[in-house]
């Protein structure tokens, strides 16, 4: 969810890393939705997929789970 004010909440409440990285996507489309990067379709989107990266990265971190 996000508002108005730049404020976004990725929320996972089952624990697992794969609800995550779903959550995490739908967080990096709308981010750089926010700023003007288009998910485009038939493109790679690699903006999209490091910003994926970056938040399953930093979210698993904090579960204590390793991801690489």
């Amino acid at each position: 969810a996000y508002d108005t004010h730049g404020v976004f909440v990725l929320c996972v409440f089952d624990g697992r890393l794969g609800s995550v990285a779903h959550e995490s996507f739908h967080a990096a489309v709308r981010i750089l939705h926010t700023v003007g990067v288009p998910l485009l379709p038939n493109s790679p989107n690699e903006t999209h997929a490091y910003l994926v990266d970056y938040l399953v990265s930093r979210i698993s971190k904090h579960m204590g789970v390793t991801c690489n």
